[in-house]
């Protein structure tokens, strides 16, 4: 299977999402953020090889408690939609054409990846790339925070979430449009930017002739 090849440089500035910003727009992660990160990451390898954290879990996971309800997401898009036309925002877009996933039941045995890269990090393990899993980009809700944009995997087979970002999260809500594996591709390659649905605050080109062909 061809896997397409996006090319970055190392100093390249990513949004709060992990996407890769606009030739000259964005910013770069203060010192204090790269710490955090560093710290989640080390804290969750120590309890993995320590036995006392299961792989696929990250150390801050939620595991107990009341789940999220899904419509807190939906509730969530038709405020942000308002009066525009659906298919003029990708708020709408994923409220007409997204649906919600729901996580297994026990964490999947994967390696965890980098925080705050999620759109890279799912690309990358789908089958768009060099992974096994489908594609999927919408919203999360993790418990007691509010709908985050997110992309995630999913298993071809079950349809279940696999995070290689948040990693195993059964109490939160996600919502959101699986992504066709050559139409995945085709955006990637075109734009040279992570994340399928919105560039530069925009309707991907996908998303603008999502059904035309």
């Amino acid at each position: 299977m061809a896997s397409v090849v996006v090319k970055y440089r190392e100093d390249q500035a990513r949004d709060d999402h992990g996407r890769f910003a606009d030739e000259g727009g964005g910013g770069h992660y203060t010192a204090a953020q790269q710490q955090q990160l560093r710290d989640l990451m080390g804290s969750t390898s120590r309890r993995q090889a320590a036995g006392t954290l299961p792989k696929g879990v990250r150390s801050d996971a939620k595991l107990d408690g009341e789940a999220v309800p899904v419509d807190r997401i939906t509730d969530f898009l038709r405020q942000m939609v308002g009066g525009f036309l659906t298919e003029k925002t990708v708020n709408g877009f994923i409220l007409e054409h997204g649906e919600e996933f729901k996580s297994p039941d026990a964490p999947p045995s994967i390696k965890l990846m980098t925080p705050k890269m999620c759109y890279e990090n799912a690309a990358k393990n789908s089958r768009s790339m060099w992974g096994e899993f489908g594609y999927a980009e919408g919203y999360v809700h993790p418990p007691e925070l509010i709908p985050i944009q997110h992309a995630w995997n999913y298993d071809l087979k079950t349809g279940r979430v696999v995070d290689f970002t948040l990693g195993w999260m059964p109490k939160a809500a996600y919502f959101g449009v699986k992504i066709p594996e050559e139409a995945l591709r085709k955006e990637l390659a075109d734009s040279k930017v992570y994340g399928a649905l919105e560039k530069s605050y925009r309707p991907s080109e996908l998303v603008r002739n999502w059904g035309k062909t």
